[in-house]
């Protein structure tokens, strides 16, 4: 048996052995949940749509439909780009080198903590100041096409800018969770 061959063995033989497949299914799922979610957001949902309708909404109803979404999104997608990274280092750390479901978990491991970093880093600022503009109901008052308005636009078009920048990560995430579950089925 060629040295390939007996990797690709040991890789099938391993996570029916070790509980492998528990945190690729968790990794793959939490991971789905994070991209798919987005993109379903991103394309079809509220939040794209208050951003993209600038006659339609003030800038007043278009923060408070952001913060509502921003609010409920949250928890739920740092949760899974969370549980998605620690699900694929578990199979990182307990496979062993030179198999290909190790360094498919090592990438998306990676990118799904690349998630929360980016967001934390790039999006904190934008997702803090439009949340302080939310809360303090600056909008409510603000002269039409005033100062206030045009940052709140300016912000919500950084958000969704930064946000496409994001399931970049969740992508790859998601193609190395899928390369992994085909290097050993």
């Amino acid at each position: 048996m060629s040295t390939a061959s007996e990797a690709q063995v040991l890789s099938k033989t391993l996570v029916h052995a070790i509980p492998i497949r528990i945190p690729l299914l968790v990794g793959l799922t939490t991971t789905s949940h994070f991209l798919f979610g987005n993109i379903a957001s991103a394309t079809l949902g509220l939040p794209t749509w208050f951003i993209d309708h600038p006659a339609e909404l003030s800038a007043h109803q278009k923060v408070s439909g952001w913060s509502y979404f921003y609010k409920r999104g949250k928890a739920q997608y740092a949760t899974s780009a969370l549980i998605s990274a620690l699900s694929f280092g578990l199979i990182a750390y307990r496979t062993p080198k030179g198999l290909d479901i190790r360094n498919y978990a090592i990438v998306a491991c990676s990118l799904a903590s690349s998630i929360g970093l980016f967001t934390f880093t790039a999006m904190g600022s934008t997702n803090a100041r439009l949340t302080e503009l939310y809360n303090n109901q600056a909008l409510v008052s603000a002269v039409p096409g005033g100062l206030e308005e045009a940052e709140a636009e300016g912000l919500l078009q950084k958000w969704k800018d930064l946000n496409a920048v994001r399931m970049t990560f969740a992508a790859g995430a998601w193609l190395a969770a899928v390369g992994a579950m085909v290097s050993v089925y």
